[in-house]
């Protein structure tokens, strides 16, 4: 998870619910809760770029782990409610430090466990975050204190971020500027011709007479199957019936000649007028 997450007792709630996740340790005003910086700065003071190990704490009767890791200045720390230090295979990694000699050397070590995950999908989080404040941040511009919008915002903005990623991976292309894709889907919202179940809209709206960009549903006439009574999760519900007749509840073909047992094809469960 992003650094932003580092909450001890988030980390424990979510192994509570049987989710196993870590995340970053970063120091904002304070260091969070739990991660004794300055204890771990000067337990590994004395030792090499590339060692790891693992502090092991309590919360709330849990067990948490901070694993850390010595770099060439300072100690990366991950907090965990789960992960081991064990070596994973073709991890190799490398670090530019002094050598013993006081010379530029570089130092190789595999990494273990939870920093193999860090560094191998860093761009999971940063990529999403690039997107959020890159042009506008859609948190930023929508400005409310009040912490119920907040979190509505937050929530808005991933679905956002996550929609135009997922919409550049199904073309086995680079996703297109958030921007871009923002005054596409503000276009779709406000041309939008779905009903709330995200069918095509069968009803007798106005509609612009011109325009080659204008939503039009797709309208057909067909004739419903005998011994069915409606389209359900896509399929119909059998009946001892043979035919069946319901009100209209579609206005599209209103006052047309249509079969007993008529339909429009854009919304199978309306059935059309009986005659």
């Amino acid at each position: 998870m992003d650094s932003s997450f580092c909450v001890a007792k988030g980390v424990v709630e979510l192994k509570k619910k049987g989710v196993y996740g870590d995340t970053l340790a970063k120091k904002r005003r304070y260091w969070p809760k739990r991660v004794p910086s300055g204890d771990i700065a000067a337990h590994f003071s004395s030792k090499e770029v590339g060692e790891m190990e693992s502090l092991r704490t309590q919360v709330d009767g849990k067990t948490m782990w901070v694993h850390c890791m010595k770099e060439a200045d300072y100690v990366t720390k991950i907090v965990s409610n789960h992960g081991t230090l064990m070596e994973v295979e073709n991890a190799t990694t490398f670090r530019r430090c002094k050598g013993a000699d006081g010379k530029d050397a570089s130092k190789y070590f595999a990494y273990t466990d939870p920093f193999e995950r860090c560094h191998r999908g860093p761009h999971v989080v940063d990529d999403d975050n690039n997107r959020w404040h890159d042009p506008i941040s859609f948190e930023e511009s929508w400005a409310t204190k009040w912490w119920p919008h907040r979190q509505q915002a937050w929530h808005m903005a991933v679905a956002e971020v996550n929609a135009c990623n997922v919409k550049g991976k199904a073309r086995g292309d680079t996703a297109e500027p958030q921007l871009v894709f923002r005054r596409l889907l503000v276009k779709e919202i406000l041309n939008n011709d779905l009903d709330d179940r995200g069918r095509p809209s069968c009803g007798t709206s106005s509609r612009p007479k011109r325009g080659v960009n204008r939503i039009v549903a797709e309208h057909k006439l067909e004739t419903q199957p005998i011994f069915a009574r409606v389209w359900q999760d896509g399929d119909w519900t059998k009946v001892k019936k043979k035919y069946q007749q319901m009100k209209c509840r579609c206005g599209f073909f209103k006052g047309a000649t249509a079969p007993v047992t008529g339909q429009c094809t854009c919304a199978r469960d309306a059935t059309l007028n009986t005659f």
